[in-house]
């Protein structure tokens, strides 16, 4: 039987490097507004016009923000920008 730390394990987001429209999608927000975000905790990379964050700014964000409850897929983020 799982205890609720367990639970918590399988909720973790791994490091990875993610499309700037996953995290902004995970955290429920546009990509302008995860920038946004992300200026007032100090971390200046979002500016930039790569289309990833590496896993190491991944990292800051996830310090800097909390990691969001769930990553979706980059299959979910283009069916929900065509609908």
């Amino acid at each position: 039987m799982k205890d609720s730390h367990d639970n918590d394990m399988e909720l973790r987001i791994p490091i990875d490097t993610y499309l700037k429209s996953q995290l902004a999608y995970a955290y429920g927000v546009c990509i302008k507004t995860l920038k946004k975000w992300l200026l007032k905790h100090g971390i200046t990379f979002a500016e930039s016009n790569a289309k990833y964050f590496t896993p190491e700014q991944v990292r800051q964000i996830f310090e800097a923000l909390d990691p969001p409850a769930r990553m979706p897929s980059k299959s979910t983020i283009k069916k929900h920008k065509s609908e």
